[in-house]
């Protein structure tokens, strides 16, 4: 269970508590009948009135955002419709300054779902709102790695193409140098093996051992510093987030793998696609990690 945040010195509410909490949320104004996302604070006297999240993304707009001191515990309503694989149903959550939480959902027909103990991306957010640490980051390093090594090629080369409008015009694809000059493990000066099928294998050996050796957190202070870029996390959210947030939240929230290696092959020469597709199968055969997002046309037919 996480602990208290340095700035709490308040008790953790009861499972009780939270219970009654969960109650108060379910019979709210703003429940049942709303199809707005709200967030409650409860401080020491009682809920704080409800603020209503505007925009479609309810909790994207919350990352940043801190309570003050003396909450409690905060509670969060948000309607399914925001999540496309239960559009009838809305979810009542309540998080304490220890990191417990509860969840509830309800939807206007068949039976309620019972309260139960909740985790994911809305615990993340409701606990970094009270400064509560969460648990720690389970998803490996391997896909983020991959897609921010094709992330970077394809970055920079839109970016050369805006300052030379030449190769923009001749539609030059992405060459083999370039590829391997955005490796995230491999030097500009070190010497490669003079072999295609013998350089994939050595990017993705380089890949695993990059993935098994760094940390979350390495990935995080990066962002923070400017070392690395992750689309749509600023460094002040990557502040906000901690180690565990912030992975869930890249893994659930971030550019698929699979989205970017197929704008790669779209986007490459042959040497280049080459040696992507000998280190994409080199990395599903080393690891037989059945989440690496391999694009389709890569997806083959394996004893």
């Amino acid at each position: 269970m996480p602990n208290y945040s340095q700035n709490s010195s308040m008790s953790s509410p009861s499972h009780e508590q939270l219970l009654d909490w969960l109650d108060q949320l379910m019979n709210g104004p703003w429940g049942h009948a709303s199809a707005d996302s709200y967030l409650i604070e409860f401080a020491v006297g009682g809920p704080n009135p409800p603020v209503k999240l505007e925009g479609s993304d309810p909790i994207r707009s919350l990352v940043g955002l801190r309570v003050p001191d003396r909450t409690r515990g905060v509670g969060l309503v948000v309607n399914s419709r925001h999540r496309a694989a239960n559009p009838d149903v809305r979810s009542f959550t309540v998080v304490g300054r220890s990191g417990a939480a509860l969840t509830e959902m309800w939807r206007p027909t068949g039976p309620r779902i019972a309260a139960g103990r909740a985790s994911g991306l809305v615990v993340d957010v409701m606990c970094r709102l009270l400064g509560v640490a969460t648990e720690p980051p389970a998803n490996p390093l391997l896909n983020f790695w991959l897609t921010h090594w094709l992330t970077e090629t394809l970055r920079a080369r839109a970016a050369l193409a805006q300052c030379s409008p030449g190769l923009a015009r001749s539609g030059r694809a992405i060459t083999l140098d370039e590829l391997l000059h955005h490796h995230p493990s491999i030097a500009w000066n070190e010497a490669l093996p003079a072999v295609l099928v013998e350089l994939a294998e050595f990017c993705a050996e380089r890949l695993l051992d990059y993935s098994a050796t760094s940390s979350w957190e390495d990935v995080r202070e990066g962002v923070i510093d400017g070392r690395f870029v992750v689309p749509g996390i600023e460094a002040s959210a990557a502040e906000w987030f901690d180690e565990g947030s912030f992975a869930r939240w890249v893994a659930l929230r971030g550019v698929s793998s699979q989205v970017v290696s197929s704008a790669m092959f779209q986007s490459a020469d042959d040497e280049a696609r080459y040696l992507l597709t000998n280190v994409l199968e080199m990395l599903f055969d080393a690891t037989l990690w059945e989440t690496l997002e391999l694009p389709d046309l890569q997806k083959r037919e394996r004893g």
